[in-house]
């Protein structure tokens, strides 16, 4: 009998530890579960904030009067791309914070003067000043146009280009007018030295045979522009349009696209293979494969 009053005794005991440990062990199963959840909560900001940020520029400019180099105020500068826009102060200056890298497409107007579309390229922490001439309209006197006017200076340039000699090759606003009906890259595919990239959807790249024993001198090609048929390890040249550097030659920078051009925009073209035969204002570009200068209207 006292026997089985002890065994009475045990057998709440027993199933008393046993619910115990079930307690336990259920809160124990939380516990960890709080812990994982956690330690992902603290993974995912660890991961969003070493994230890398987008690259960003400042695009600074100086608008001048193409004829003279006096400051223009009062000039709208709209990029189209990121429909931002701002004025130039009373010294031509503007300046617009933030912006993305790479190529950005470029609207300048003011009452009374010539509207001009050009690109500017920004790079990651860029402080370089863009110098954008702007011409004024043709005066109109009682209903009279007046046509005289001074000389352009862009065709004073490229004139004093061509009769320098200096081994480039040269298409003027008479050649480019019988081009009618064709495009900027067929244009230019009899040029000495060329050598064009023909992508997708009509697109075409300015190349030159110069450099190709030199790996160094081949930019790499970003993952966009080979998607649009542009080939890696072809030498591009540099382009300069309307007096602006819109492709240097710098890793991954987009390419400049020739079509986008019609010829009759086009007032004159300068092309030299290497940097020996390159006007001196254009030593920045002397490490690329050769120069592209295109004067548009």
């Amino acid at each position: 009998m006292k026997t089985l009053s002890r065994c009475n005794g045990w057998v709440p005991l027993l199933f008393a530890r046993e619910a115990r440990g079930a307690v336990v062990g259920a809160h124990h199963g939380a516990s960890r579960v709080l812990v994982t959840l956690l330690s992902l909560i603290l993974l995912l900001a660890v991961a969003v904030s070493s994230a890398p940020a987008q690259a960003t520029g400042i695009m600074r400019g100086r608008v001048v009067n193409d004829r003279n180099d006096a400051p223009v105020a009062e000039v709208t500068v709209r990029l189209t791309t990121l429909q931002r826009t701002v004025m130039t102060d009373s010294a031509g200056r503007f300046v617009v914070p933030d912006i993305g890298t790479g190529r950005q497409s470029v609207v300048l107007s003011k009452p009374g003067w010539t509207l001009l579309s050009t690109f500017m390229t920004i790079g990651a922490g860029d402080n370089a000043e863009y110098v954008i001439g702007l011409q004024p309209a043709p005066a109109e006197v009682a209903g009279v146009t007046v046509s005289a006017r001074a000389p352009d200076r862009r065709l004073v340039t490229f004139e004093a280009h061509r009769q320098a000699k200096l081994g480039g090759s040269f298409l003027t606003a008479d050649q480019l007018a019988k081009q009618t009906g064709r495009t900027l890259a067929d244009v230019l595919a009899p040029t000495l030295g060329a050598d064009l990239v023909r992508g997708r959807s009509g697109a075409a790249f300015f190349a030159t045979r110069r450099g190709y024993d030199s790996i160094n001198l081949l930019p790499r090609v970003s993952a966009a522009d080979r998607g649009r048929g542009a080939a890696a390890g072809t030498c591009y040249a540099a382009v300069v349009l309307g007096g602006i550097v819109v492709y240097r030659g710098e890793p991954d920078e987009p390419l400049f696209d020739l079509n986008q051009l019609a010829p009759a925009a086009v007032l004159a073209v300068e092309v030299y293979n290497g940097g020996a035969s390159m006007p001196a204002e254009y030593n920045a570009t002397r490490s690329t494969c050769g120069l592209l200068v295109i004067w548009t209207k």
